[in-house]
């Protein structure tokens, strides 16, 4: 996993563009900047503004030999950031031998592989018991996530909150009439995942991934990715949840015992 225990905000990056940074600390801003081509890329469009207002108000060069020399260097090294995250975009973008393209799954996909196998775990143990009512709007209120609408047939077993490299994130496991048990990650935060579900294989489970405006969304599930694929494109057909709504368990609760068969037998011999 790729997260950054110092997380880079905008604070770091303004100061950076304005040269008030330490060595070791605009390191890490540039890069953070050079894993991410269109954060870096505004930023050299912001210095380009503040450039042209300097030539505005007749101020085109810093007032001081050091400011000068402070202005160039961060120009410079904004530019070797750019210029490697363009080579480091066509290197995963690139078709390979079999002339489909390559991209880099997005690295909330550690977060939710996670949750997901945290979440079978509670599963397993009876003295964690799962929490299937999920109100939409307080999710909203308190995270900014919205709940992709569920198909008819679903059931919440299980929606928990975790932390992730974005901040909050849901995990929602849902029992299928047709497709087992599958797992929803979402999270608000602007990613590299595509705006149309795309699945691959990961830790021996196969995950879709897509993104819709700021908000991310995983799906796990043991299908082949080809079928978690499928689903994660009718999920994404479907709309999200309105503000307004309520997801409850069904009157007789499902749960995910057919499928996690070793935690039938902890329940059954858990104390009452």
């Amino acid at each position: 996993m790729t997260t950054d225990r110092n997380r880079i905000c905008d604070i770091d990056i303004n100061a950076y563009v304005d040269g008030e940074l330490d060595a070791a600390r605009a390191c890490e801003v540039e890069r953070h900047l050079s894993q991410r081509p269109n954060d870096a890329a505004r930023v050299m469009e912001d210095l380009a503004g503040r450039s042209a207002l300097r030539l505005i108000a007749g101020k085109a060069r810093p007032s001081t030999p050091r400011a000068e020399r402070r202005a160039g260097g961060t120009r410079l090294s904004l530019a070797a950031v750019i210029a490697f995250a363009g080579l480091s975009v066509m290197t995963l973008v690139l078709p390979n031998a079999g002339g489909q393209s390559v991209a880099s799954p997005p690295s909330y996909l550690d977060d939710a592989m996670m949750s997901h196998r945290i979440t079978l775990m509670r599963a397993r143990m009876a003295s964690q018991p799962e929490a299937p009512n999920l109100d939409v709007h307080d999710l909203m209120r308190e995270t900014g996530i919205r709940v992709p609408r569920l198909p008819a047939g679903w059931r919440v077993l299980d929606a928990q909150l975790f932390p992730s490299e974005y901040g909050p994130a849901l995990q929602m496991l849902v029992h299928t009439e047709d497709k087992g048990v599958l797992s929803i990650f979402a999270v608000r935060g602007a990613s590299t995942a595509p705006t149309e579900p795309s699945a691959e294989r990961m830790d021996g489970r196969s995950i879709a991934y897509w993104r819709k405006g700021d908000l991310s969304y995983a799906l796990i599930g043991d299908g082949t990715p080809e079928e978690i694929d499928r689903i994660a494109d009718h999920l994404e057909d479907g709309g999200l949840e309105q503000a307004d709504a309520a997801i409850r368990p069904p009157a007789h609760r499902v749960t995910a015992l057919p499928v996690l068969p070793d935690a039938s037998a902890r329940r059954a011999n858990a104390p009452a």
